[in-house]
Parts: C-alpha cells; sequence; structure tokens
C-alpha cells in the first residue's frame, strides 16, 4: 500500500466515515425491519400511500447515517471507535517515505511529524482495506450510471416525434393528468419498452412496435403510466435511490426497499392509469400484451423508468389489476409468496374426484386476428373484446364415442350440392352429430346445462378440419359458466377452454364500407375463426387471420393509406351539407396525386360493423336490407353516369388525335345522320359560337365536344380511357369494386349486337352520356393523372402489412398515348375557369385554388321518379397539385350547386389539417 494512501486513509475524517458506514449496517437493518413491518400493517393501503412510505424508509436510510457523522463532526458525545491504525503507524500527522529494498520490493517508512520513524513493513489492516473496497465499490458504480446515463441520452437519436393523432393524444392526456411540465414523446426504433427520463426536459421515449401491435387505446394506457411518473416527480426519487445505491451499495437492505419503492412506485402509476382511463381490465390487457412480447431490447438503465417495470413484477401487477376489477383493492403478495402464487397459476390443474390423479383442463392460445388501421396507426378494426369459450376436439368425442361402442361408429349420408342445385347423397361419413349428443350433450344435460348448437357447421368442421383443430361449442360465456362445464372435464373428453378477442370498431360507421366487417363460421365455411365478408377484412382475411394452412399465428396489422382525419372531414361534409335538407345518398374519394394513396373514401350512408359481433340480430339486418338507400351498398366503387366530369377524358382524347387547336363552332345542335344532338345552351334560344379547348372546357359546351369526339375517334377515347384505368376494376383492396363501362364498338358488338355503333354513340360517349358508367375512385384516378401531369397511379389503399410497405405502382403515362405537355396545360386553364367562371364557381374559395369539372347525369328511379347523378371532380392547389377529389351525390339538382361546394369544404378542411390549423379530435368519433 503506498504511503500517500495510508496518509489518506489515516485521516480522521476517513475514520468518521468508516465509522458511519459501520454504523450504517445496523441502522439500515432497522429500517428495513420497520418499513417491511409497516407495509404489512398497511397492505389494504392504496399504492400511493404505500410508495409514500417507502419513500420516507429511504429519506431515513441516507438520514440516519448523516445524522451520525454529523454528530460525531460536532463532538456531541457520540461515542466513536478510534481505529487500531495509531498501533500501526504511531500518533499526530504522518508522513511517507519509500524506498526500494534489496530485494526491489518497495518498503514504507513511516515518520511521525516528531521525527520518530515508525516500524518498516507493517501491513495496512482489515478496516483500510474494507475502506479501499468501499472506495473501489462506489467508483465503479459510479463509472457505471454514468455510461448508463450516456446510453440512455443516446437512445434519443434518430427517434422521431410523435405527430398525427398520437401527438393530439399525447397532449390531451397531457392536460387531463395535469403534468406540470411540457413532456417530449419520440417514437424510437432502440427500445423495446416505453422509457420515461429526465427531470427539467422529461422524455418519453415508446418503441415504434406499439404503432404495430397495440391500439390507441393502449398506447393512450401506456403514456398514462410514463406521465404519471413526471407527474410525481418519480425521476428525482430515482436519482436519490441511485445515490443510495452507490454510496450504501454493500448494504442488502439498501436493495431490498429500493426494490420495494420500484414496485409500489409502478403499482401506483397503474392506480393513477386506471383512475384516469376507467378501464382496469383493460390495461391489465395491455400490461400482459408487454408480457408477452418479452420487451425485447429494453435496456437495462437505472436512471430511466419503464411501464413494463421488471419482468418478474410485471405479472403481479397483471394480477393485482384483476383483483381491482373483483372489488379488491390490493394483492397481498411477500415475494416468496408471490413465487408460489405464481407457480400454482402456472401449473393451473384441477383434483380428480376419484383416484387422486390431477386433470389437467387444456387453456388454448388467445387467438388475435391482425388489426386494420390507418397510415397514422389509428385503429378502425381491432380485436380486444374478450369472448370466453369452450371448444371441443371432435377427435376426442369419436375416440370415446368408439371405446365405448367396441369401434363401432354411427355412419351419415354424405350429400353434395350437384350441378343442378340439388343435393345428392355420395357417400357415408361418421355422424359427428350423434356420437356428440351421446359423448357430450347427454352429460350436459345431466347438469341442466345443455344448450343448442348448429349440428350442420360441426359436422362442416369435421369433415374439412385437421384432427385436433378444436371445434367452437359455445362462446359468449360467464366465469361461472366456464368453471362449470370445467369441473365436468373428466366426463367431457376433448373439452378445452379459451378466451378469444372479438373484433371491435372503435370508430363504428366512419370508415365501415372501407374496413368492411367478419362474421362467425357458418354450415357453409369450417373452422373456428372469424373470416372476413366484406371490405378490407375480406380482401385482406388471408393476412389478417390467425390460423394459416393449419398453423396458428399471431394475424398480421394491415395498415391502410386512409387518414382517418381526412377520413372524418369528408364524412362530416357529406352528411353535414346544408344545401340538401338530407342528403340520402353520395359519396366521396380523396387520393394523394403523387402516389396515388387513397387518403379518404367515403360512402354514405354508412352502416355499423359493430352490428355484426359477434352476428347481427334480426332486427338489425331487417334495417339493413328493407332501407331504400342501401347503406351497405359502397358506392365509392360502384358505377353511374359521369355526365360532364367525364369531359377532360375527351379532351385528351383531342389531344391525342391532334385536335388540341381545333375550333368547333357551338350553333346550338349538331345533326348524326338523322339525330340531331343539342346543347344545354340551346335551351336558353343561344349558342356559344366558335370555341377553342379552353374555352369548350369553361362552358361545358356539349357540341363542342360531340365534334372533338368524333373527330379524335372513339378509338383514341376508348385508349385513352383504359390508360385512365376506366372499364375496368382498378385492383383495389374492395372487392366490391365494379369495373364500369367503357363504350366502343366491340363493347356494343358483344352485349347490343342487334345495334351498330354510329357517330351518335360516338357523341354521347364524349359527354359522358350513354352507356358511359364510372365510379368515384375511378374518376378520382382520372384527375389525378390530370393534376400531376400524365402519370397515372393504380388506386392504393394498403399502405403496409406490418412492416412490410407496398410501393405505388405505376399504370402507365399519358405522354405515351400522344398527350402533350402543352395541350394538358390549356385544358387545365379550362378547369380552373370552370371553378372561376363557370358551373363550379361554388367551389371557389378564398383558401385554396380548386380546378375541376361538374356533372349532372340524368337518372330515374324505378318508380319514374327523377334522380340526377352529381359530379364535382378536380383538385388542388391548382398551381401545384397535392390532391384529386370527387364528391358525387345521388338525388341533387346539379354538380355546381350541390357536389362543388361540399368539395370546397374538402379541401379547406383537408388542407388546414396539413397546415397544422386544424385539429381533429377522433376521440370524439369513438364508440
Amino acid at each position: 500500500m503506498s504511503g500517500w494512501m495510508m496518509e489518506w486513509l489515516s485521516h480522521p475524517l476517513m475514520q468518521e466515515v468508516a465509522v458511519t458506514l459501520g454504523h450504517s449496517l445496523w441502522q439500515g437493518t432497522v429500517v428495513a425491519v420497520g418499513l417491511a413491518v409497516v407495509l404489512k400493517m398497511m397492505r389494504s393501503a392504496g399504492a400511493g400511500m404505500r410508495y409514500g412510505v417507502c419513500c420516507l424508509a429511504l429519506v431515513g436510510l441516507v438520514l440516519w447515517p448523516v445524522w451520525t457523522w454529523w454528530q460525531m463532526g460536532r463532538g456531541t458525545g457520540l461515542e466513536v471507535v478510534e481505529m487500531p491504525w495509531d498501533q500501526v503507524m504511531g500518533s499526530g500527522d504522518m508522513t511517507a517515505m519509500t524506498q526500494v529494498g534489496g530485494n526491489g520490493s518497495e518498503e514504507v517508512d513511516m515518520v511521525a511529524s516528531g521525527g520518530a520513524k515508525v516500524e518498516k513493513g507493517r501491513r495496512l489492516p482489515i478496516w483500510g482495506w474494507l475502506m479501499v473496497g468501499w472506495l473501489s465499490g462506489m467508483m465503479l458504480l459510479t463509472v457505471w450510471r454514468t455510461m448508463g446515463w450516456c446510453a440512455l441520452r443516446r437512445l434519443k437519436v434518430g427517434a422521431v416525434p410523435l405527430s398525427g393523432e398520437f401527438e393530439t393524444l399525447a397532449r390531451r392526456l397531457a392536460r387531463k393528468m395535469r403534468v406540470g411540465r411540457r413532456v417530449v414523446v419520440y417514437w424510437s426504433d432502440k427500445v423495446g419498452g416505453p422509457l420515461v427520463f429526465g427531470w427539467w426536459r422529461p422524455v418519453v421515449l415508446l418503441p415504434v412496435s406499439l404503432m404495430t401491435g397495440f391500439t390507441a387505446a393502449q398506447v393512450e394506457m401506456i403514456l398514462a403510466h410514463e406521465f404519471a411518473h413526471v407527474r410525481r416527480q418519480d425521476y428525482l426519487v430515482n436519482l436519490l435511490q441511485m445515490v443510495t445505491e452507490t454510496v450504501l451499495f454493500f448494504h442488502p437492505a439498501v436493495w431490498w426497499i429500493n426494490r420495494q419503492i420500484r414496485r409500489e412506485r409502478e403499482h401506483a402509476c397503474d392506480e393513477a392509469v386506471v383512475a384516469v382511463m376507467g378501464d382496469a381490465d383493460g390495461y391489465a390487457r395491455t400490461l400482459t400484451q408487454l408480457a408477452e412480447r418479452e420487451l425485447d431490447g429494453v435496456p437495462s438503465m437505472a436512471l430511466a423508468m419503464a411501464a413494463s417495470g421488471e419482468r418478474g413484477d410485471l405479472w403481479v401487477r397483471v394480477t393485482r389489476l384483476v383483483r381491482m376489477t373483483e372489488g379488491r383493492e390490493e394483492l397481498r403478495l411477500f415475494p416468496g409468496l408471490a413465487w408460489v402464487g405464481v407457480l400454482l397459476v402456472g401449473v393451473g390443474v384441477w383434483l380428480m374426484p376419484a383416484g387422486g390423479e390431477v386433470l389437467a383442463v387444456e387453456v388454448e392460445r388467445e387467438l388475435v386476428r391482425g388489426a386494420i388501421r390507418d397510415r397514422n396507426g389509428v385503429a378502425l378494426a381491432v380485436s380486444d373484446k374478450v369472448d370466453r369459450q369452450v371448444v371441443f376436439d371432435l377427435s376426442k368425442v369419436m375416440e370415446a364415442f368408439a371405446a365405448k361402442h367396441d369401434g363401432i361408429l354411427p355412419m351419415h349420408d354424405l350429400k353434395e350440392k350437384g350441378a343442378d342445385g340439388e343435393f345428392a347423397v355420395v357417400g357415408e361419413e361418421p355422424d359427428i352429430k350423434a356420437m356428440f349428443d351421446e359423448v357430450v350433450i347427454a352429460a350436459l344435460n345431466n347438469r341442466g346445462i345443455a344448450k343448442e348448437y348448429n349440428a350442420n357447421a360441426m359436422r362442416m368442421h369435421f369433415r374439412e378440419m385437421a384432427a385436433g383443430d378444436p371445434w367452437m361449442y359455445r362462446s359468449g360465456l360467464t366465469m361461472e359458466e366456464v368453471k362449470a362445464l370445467t369441473e365436468m372435464a373428466v366426463e367431457l373428453p376433448g373439452i378445452a377452454t379459451r378466451v378469444v378477442k372479438l373484433r371491435r370498431y372503435p370508430f363504428g360507421e366512419l370508415a365501415s364500407h372501407v374496413t368492411g366487417y367478419v362474421s362467425q363460421p357458418d354450415d357453409q365455411r369450417g373452422g373456428n375463426e372469424l373470416f372476413g365478408v366484406a371490405g378490407v377484412e375480406k380482401s385482406m382475411d388471408e393476412v389478417l387471420k390467425t390460423v394459416i394452412h393449419g398453423k396458428r399465428r399471431r394475424g398480421e396489422d394491415v395498415f391502410l393509406t386512409l387518414d382517418m382525419r381526412v377520413q372524418l372531414v369528408i364524412e362530416r361534409a357529406l352528411r353535414e351539407f346544408d344545401s340538401i335538407p338530407k342528403l340520402d345518398r353520395g359519396a366521396a374519394v380523396l387520393m394523394d396525386v403523387e402516389t396515388g394513396d387513397v387518403l379518404g373514401m367515403v360512402s354514405w350512408p354508412s352502416y355499423d360493423p359493430n352490428w355484426f359481433v359477434p352476428s347481427i340480430s334480426r332486427d338489425d339486418f331487417r334495417k339493413l336490407v328493407n332501407d331504400w338507400r342501401n347503406p351497405m351498398f359502397n358506392r365509392a366503387v360502384n358505377t353511374f353516369g359521369p355526365g360532364g366530369a367525364y369531359l377532360p377524358v375527351t379532351c385528351l382524347a383531342g389531344i391525342a388525335g391532334g385536335q388540341k387547336d381545333t375550333v368547333f363552332n357551338c350553333t346550338g345542335s349538331v345533326t348524326f345522320g338523322s339525330k340531331s344532338m343539342k346543347c344545354w345552351i340551346a335551351t336558353k334560344g343561344e349558342t356559344h359560337g366558335p370555341l377553342g379547348m379552353r374555352e369548350g372546357m369553361g362552358r361545358s359546351c356539349n357540341t363542342y365536344f360531340y365534334q372533338m369526339g368524333n373527330a379524335a375517334g372513339i378509338d383514341n377515347i376508348v385508349s385513352i380511357g383504359k390508360a385512365l384505368g376506366l372499364g375496368q376494376k382498378s385492383g383495389i383492396e374492395l372487392e366490391e369494386e365494379d369495373q364500369g363501362i367503357l363504350p366502343s364498338p366491340d363493347w356494343l358488338a358483344k352485349n347490343r349486337p342487334k345495334e351498330k355503333w354510329s357517330a351518335g354513340y360516338t357523341a354521347n360517349t364524349a359527354i359522358g352520356a350513354g352507356q358511359v358508367l364510372a365510379s368515384p375512385l375511378q374518376m378520382t384516378t382520372v384527375y389525378a393523372a390530370i393534376a400531376n401531369g400524365g402519370t397515372v397511379w393504380k388506386p392504393r389503399l394498403v399502405d403496409r402489412l406490418g412492416n412490410k410497405k407496398r410501393p405505388a405502382l405505376r399504370a402507365g403515362f399519358l405522354a405515351e398515348y400522344g398527350v402533350t405537355a402543352e395541350g394538358m396545360k390549356e385544358m387545365r386553364l379550362g378547369m380552373e375557369d370552370v371553378v372561376q367562371k363557370y358551373s363550379a364557381q361554388q367551389a371557389k374559395s378564398e383558401k385554396i385554388s380548386i380546378a375541376g369539372r361538374t356533372g349532372t347525369a340524368q337518372n330515374w328511379r324505378p318508380d319514374g321518379r327523377k334522380d340526377n347523378h352529381v359530379w364535382f371532380c378536380g383538385y388542388a392547389p391548382a398551381e401545384k397539385p397535392k390532391w384529386a377529389l370527387t364528391v358525387f351525390v345521388q338525388g341533387a339538382h346539379s354538380g355546381g350547386s350541390v357536389a362543388a361546394p361540399i368539395a370546397k369544404r374538402i379541401f379547406e378542411d383537408v388542407a388546414a389539417i396539413e397546415s397544422g390549423e386544424l385539429e381533429v379530435d377522433l376521440d370524439l368519433e369513438r364508440k
């Protein structure tokens, strides 16, 4: 030991520190025992109060040794045991001289201030070595904590602040919880679980995995937990814990007390979450989901606090929350008993009534269908409604029957539907219904708990599903019913219980035509799993479902291109339009012109897909099918006569056919053969006179387009129409999509062979009349291509599957068909004139420049009443387009008076959302 260290350790201050540490051994033990007693007495108290007591114990653990040291320094009579170093080194101030002995080793001569030489070669006593060990340990822990802090700060690098609905959610939650300081929340791919750290400028890091595996409500619960830490200044307590663990690292009581603090702190935050959110059961499921993911990648950093807490304690917290929902305030478990409890729950056994054997009642792993979310992660369809089910392995039922009847099985005629639609016997199969009735239903009847079941669905399942794949006998059971059935396990072969999650649509009618809905298995479809019936639920069923080729898995989340904020403002614009007392039917589609992403798709009226969960009632079903407006009909992807909204297609065909600069004269009518076709202005006794492309487009002159269509030729119109996606399905992920009609001589020969194509047919097609049919989605695709300069994008509704991005796909370029940039510019000027001067002036906005076209297609109901289809199709901003929009309304007067002002409101709201001027609170729409 070097002389300077010997001298340093001999200093009175160090002796006082050594004595203080010595006293801390019994003092810390007293504090820990006292805390254990108090906590036991406070078993029924709230976690916040218990946490406060633990913090007081921590303060006592710090202040008692400090008081001891201070008393020694004051000389108040507190006895200080002198270290026996003076027997080795003498008394008084010491100096050191080091010399090298003959054997090369260092020897220390300790020299007192009076000059007396201390004996050479004496060793440092045990107290000295203990002090050296304490100092070394404290330095190592300090370095380790510092490195942890630096690593924690680095986690912010590359993190992305919350945006969109999640940002709104976080701000609203902070206000609701009265968090006193600004908290910055980031998405991070460097953490596997949520973390909060920092006091002056608190930071919360959320793993990006929360976007794909958790609902917005669950994310809000997790954020509420982190905000509870911030509101209660837990970070300062955490720092004090770090100090005590660094200075008194050698004392087991310190680590035990700090463990209790961390445990009660998490419990207190859990209680705060439940107090704010009011859903202890949902929060318990959220914590369970965190545990099931095992929090891969969560840094072990003491300076940060995580909603997941410690892995061992997480299950205790979940159990405690479940107890809270059952009316109990506190889970009274000491660590040893907690482990025993977890072990007992894990075993999950029931004693057999006879023979003393142990019979385990199988509990199937939960099946969770993937969620449907918007582009920002907002959930449109989730599986979070608990459904308790009892299922049977039908192969085991058959084995039990066979064992009882010496292997003889009852048989049943196997019938299949023939080409004539009639069922015929094609063979035999084991009669699983007869076996199930004898083995299972008879036993249930003895207890009076048998229920009716779908025998055809059971036969279908038995026939088509693999052996061992259980068939659902009953769903929607209470815990008492589950218990009653599982108590009969020895009598019921193949029985199992499981908890599955039913589908829930948080926004109800909003975007229901896009999401679609699911249905329970029936006698036409085997298995136990929900299956998609409409919308994305149907088209993405193979991605969302939990059983693929017999293998179970968690369904994959589907992220749409929709922005629910945009979806909401579009739907509001349709349903709240005040120019029509009751806007019965309509649709609107908004698209990003540079990608083809569908940002909003509304069909009105709508329906609530929650009606179909778990199955729709007869009354609700009658309401839907008897509603003359047909609310389940998706007007956004079905086709109607486009009228004047179709004119840009003819313009593009004219440009491709070399007619850009041709002037056509409007005399009020045009004659083709024996047929005279009038312009709308002729009803006023007027004419438009000579018109070029810009004027023809702006004035919506029918005779101009009759002549341009025939000059361009039907082949050019059909060619351009096909390039724009008309007359064909786009491939969007909605199986309800209709392809529409793009009339041509070939189409007429196939569908109306007795008629011949004529110039009159071409003229009608040129103005979007006659047989032309297009959907709002198709028309939006047309206008997106016009807005972006000629690139045709395939409409995109699914953005990504899980973390796998789906690319945007170009369908083609109009330039390949002879459409020039100069021609498109001229046509677009005419579309700007439509809004500024002519039929769509009600779309004119002071906030954003808009270009577009109106359309009014005459239509009649079966009862002979007029039922016009009116349109506005356009894009904005006109000078640098971002969005293309179609608004379609049935039963209105004209596109200019109805569809145009709706489009104006939508464009203004969408632009305000993008700029941040409009904040959309989606919570108001959640069910």
